[in-house]
């Protein structure tokens, strides 16, 4: 996508789910302007590569509460994580996600 039509989808979007490969190219390209963009219900997922969002962006995002949420690959920052308040409730590894509700052997 041109990234006017990137911002576009942020803006719009309910969910944005992002599959990029980090590269010189796409190394936080998802920055406080993209994030800030987006919906305060909306949900960021990213599949791709952790370094394409501006985790600090993204922090303050879900901090403050401008955005409804976000799922990443890659580890988010520990100490988001394990913050006890609803915006930080709101964000979570795509490793936890995957796994719940599945039971061991």
């Amino acid at each position: 996508l041109p990234l006017t039509d990137l911002r576009r989808a942020m803006e719009e979007g309910d969910f944005v789910v992002l599959a990029l490969p980090h590269t010189p190219q796409t190394e936080k390209m998802i920055d406080a302007g993209a994030v800030g963009a987006m919906k305060r219900t909306g949900v960021l997922i990213n599949v791709g590569r952790g370094a394409v969002v501006d985790e600090d962006a993204l922090v303050d995002a879900l901090r403050e509460g401008s955005i409804g949420g976000a799922v990443e690959q890659s580890c988010m920052r520990s100490s988001l994580i394990a913050e006890d308040n609803a915006q930080a409730r709101n964000a979570a590894n795509a490793a936890e996600i995957s796994t719940q509700g599945v039971e061991g052997p």
